[in-house]
């Protein structure tokens, strides 16, 4: 590390002069640090090289870029209440209009020197990852995917990617590729091991694969992963590879619980992927469990009450379902409460079922 920055010096000196400027975020210092940048390529060309400071350029536009949006939505805010035909009115759309121009050339230029420093050196993984940023910013998501793609096959073991990959499928609607890349980030964390990672960040993986397999039962109008489901379903394909991913889900859950024994969170999630199943006295031991770690969480014994009427057994369900109230729980949760306390008292597993998917 000291060698590289012995090496690199020139090219450390000017990144730190660059990001201050960032930081500042005073447009008055763009020429000057652009001239900055130049300066050093022309005097130390083989440490600030072409990619290098074309990425720096692109770092500086691309900052301004968000400043500039940042000002658009202050004027537009501040048209509120202006009588259109009033000159203060006019005043501001002018300078929204030319503000825009400012904003749009922000974003080529910055575009533009991103993927000069990419073309220049295609291995570049910081290039690939401003293009990614710079695209997800945008709202370009086929852009983003492609860059991020690159970051995944260059770093195979990082977690991240693959879950920033999840996410972006999810915003895009595809949850079976949404899941399988939560999946594939929680794999990684695991293998990397799991002091790598914060707990906090391991249940973001876990929560995230959930949420998104549960919008896709919702997609496919099933309340279990179960062969009958399948039997009904034109889309068989899609349900044998949600049962997958559950299955998956599940294995790496209990990676996960042996790593922290008897924590309420996971064993609650475990629950829940047996329940997916119709394997409701699987998932009946494991809302115990969670329940004995943790016997405050009004959560879990809502959703152990569900399960429990699932089976036809009201008489427990019922009381479970009213031990939750004494507990402290948010609006949300009072919401889900109400809800499920009414459908187990009314016997109704068809919605019970579409409620827990």
């Amino acid at each position: 590390l000291i060698e590289f920055k012995i090496n690199n010096q020139k090219y450390l000196e000017l990144e730190s002069k660059i990001h201050s400027i960032i930081e500042m975020g005073n447009r008055n210092l763009l020429n000057p640090a652009l001239q900055t940048i130049h300066s050093y390529s022309e005097k130390y060309p083989k440490v600030c090289t072409f990619p290098k400071v074309q990425l720096l350029t692109g770092e500086l536009y691309f900052s301004f870029w968000k400043l500039s949006n940042e000002e658009l939505k202050r004027l537009a805010d501040k048209m509120i209440g202006i009588k259109e035909n009033s000159s203060e009115y006019t005043f501001i759309v002018e300078k929204i209009e030319k503000e825009g121009e400012v904003n749009k050339r922000m974003i080529d230029l910055a575009k533009n020197a991103f993927k000069a420093s990419h073309e220049a050196r295609p291995t570049y993984w910081k290039a690939n990852e401003a293009l990614y940023k710079l695209h997800v910013e945008m709202d370009e998501l086929n852009d983003a995917k492609h860059y991020l793609g690159y970051l995944i096959s260059s770093f195979p073991a990082e977690a991240t990617y693959s879950l920033k990959m999840g996410r972006l499928n999810e915003i895009s609607n595809r949850f079976t590729n949404s899941v399988n890349f939560f999946l594939e980030s929680a794999e990684k964390a695991l293998h990397a091991g799991v002091s790598n990672l914060k707990k906090e960040d391991l249940l973001e993986i876990i929560d995230a694969s959930l949420r998104t397999g549960k919008k896709l039962m919702k997609q496919m109008n099933i309340s279990e992963l179960s062969a009958k489901a399948e039997n009904a379903l034109e889309t068989r394909t899609m349900l044998k590879n949600m049962r997958k991913n559950n299955a998956q889900l599940r294995v790496t859950l209990e990676k996960m619980s042996r790593q922290f024994p008897n924590d309420p969170e996971y064993l609650n999630k475990i629950a829940i992927t047996y329940r997916r199943t119709g394997e409701y006295h699987i998932a009946e031991e494991y809302y115990k469990k969670a329940i004995q770690a943790d016997k405050n969480d009004a959560v879990i014994r809502i959703n152990y009450a569900m399960c429990l009427a699932c089976s036809n057994i009201f008489d427990k369900a019922t009381e479970m379902i009213e031990s939750a109230a004494k507990l402290e729980m948010n609006d949300e949760e009072k919401e889900t409460y109400e809800k499920s306390r009414e459908l187990i008292n009314k016997k109704d597993i068809v919605r019970i079922k579409k409620v827990m998917i």
